[in-house]
């Protein structure tokens, strides 16, 4: 896999995660 791919999916992880501790 390609480092950019690894990045959008750690983006991916990291989004909802963010989400649940902001509400």
């Amino acid at each position: 896999m390609e480092f950019e791919v690894l990045c959008f999916l750690l983006l991916l992880r990291s989004l909802p995660l963010r989400i649940v501790r902001a509400n």
